[in-house]
Parts: structure tokens; C-alpha cells; sequence
């Protein structure tokens, strides 16, 4: 009976460790007197979670690549609307997809993917109407239409900065009108 009692303490204490409920050496110090000084074996879980976190990382530095790449390409191909197109289609859905990749794992740079993708649809959009319909009556309605669905967006999921990136988007753009 008192081997089961050990076992429980030290499965709660390693999951103390895990999720650093407690510092580490509170947590070693804990698992060595109830192993007697014997000490526990890593789980593979915590490995899963390194290597999770290691690709999550190289994940978003190939992300934060990516975008500037897309901005050069796409600002090169302004005389090719398809291929313009083409090229900001294929960044949306590379974002899409991760956005709920990290949203499925609760990640918090589920926010940074968020913003990347907003701030992706402004250029591309921007870049497409202007190339395509030239600056005026469409490109204003874009950028209020964009503002608007920031707002949306951030109101139904929570993401409150997206909500006041939208208002402070179309008060700026209605005071550069004015002015």
C-alpha cells in the first residue's frame, strides 16, 4: 500500500515539474526523497513538448520569410493581375492553414499568425484593386471594406486588437478624406 501512495505523489509531483507549478529544484528535491534519491525517468511527453515547440518556432521564422518574399514578388508582378493573384491566394491559404493549426493547439502564436494574415489580405487586396482598378472609389472601399471585416472578425473571435486596428483603420481613413 505504501508503494501505490509513493507512486501517486511522485506521478503528481512530475506533473508539478511538467506544467512548473512548482520550480524545478522544489520538484527534484521533492521526487528525490520520495524515490530515495533514485530519481524518475524523463517521459517522452516533455520531448514532444520540445520538439512541438521547436517546430512551432522554425515555423513562424519561416513564416516571417515568407512574408517579405511575398511582398517583393508580389509588388514585381504588377503588370501580371493573375499571377499577382496567384501568388497572394497561395500565402492566404498557407496562413489559413496554420491559423488553425495553432488555433487547434491553443497556441498563443495563434495571434501572431492572426496578424500576419489580416495585415497579408490589406497588402494583397490593396496591391491587386490598385493594379487592377487604379486608385480611387474601389481602393477607399476596399480599405473600409478591410477595416470592417477586422472589426467582425475580432468582435465574434475575442481578438480585441483586431477590433480597434479596424476603427482606428477607417477613422484614419476617413480623416485623411476629410483633411
Amino acid at each position: 500500500m505504501k508503494k501505490d501512495k509513493n507512486k501517486i505523489i511522485i506521478d503528481e509531483i512530475t506533473s508539478w515539474k511538467q506544467n512548473q507549478l512548482l520550480p524545478e529544484k522544489y520538484c527534484n528535491f521533492l521526487l528525490a526523497l520520495y524515490t530515495y534519491g533514485e530519481g524518475v525517468e524523463e517521459d517522452s511527453k516533455s520531448n514532444a513538448s520540445m520538439k512541438r515547440q521547436l517546430f512551432i518556432g522554425l515555423d513562424l521564422v519561416f513564416l516571417f520569410l515568407l512574408l517579405p518574399a511575398y511582398i517583393v514578388i508580389a509588388s514585381h508582378l504588377s503588370d501580371q493581375i493573375l499571377a499577382q493573384f496567384i501568388v497572394f491566394s497561395t500565402f492566404i491559404f498557407i496562413l489559413g492553414i496554420h491559423w488553425y493549426f495553432f488555433n487547434k493547439i491553443q497556441s498563443i502564436f495563434t495571434h501572431v499568425v492572426i496578424v500576419l494574415f489580416f495585415i497579408t489580405m490589406l497588402v494583397g487586396s490593396t496591391l491587386i484593386v490598385h493594379e487592377w482598378l487604379g486608385s480611387g472609389f474601389w481602393l477607399n472601399l476596399l480599405i473600409v471594406i478591410q477595416g470592417l471585416i477586422w472589426i467582425a472578425f475580432g468582435w465574434v473571435n475575442k481578438v480585441y486588437y483586431l477590433v480597434i486596428s479596424g476603427f482606428i483603420g477607417i477613422l484614419l481613413f476617413f480623416a485623411l478624406i476629410v483633411i
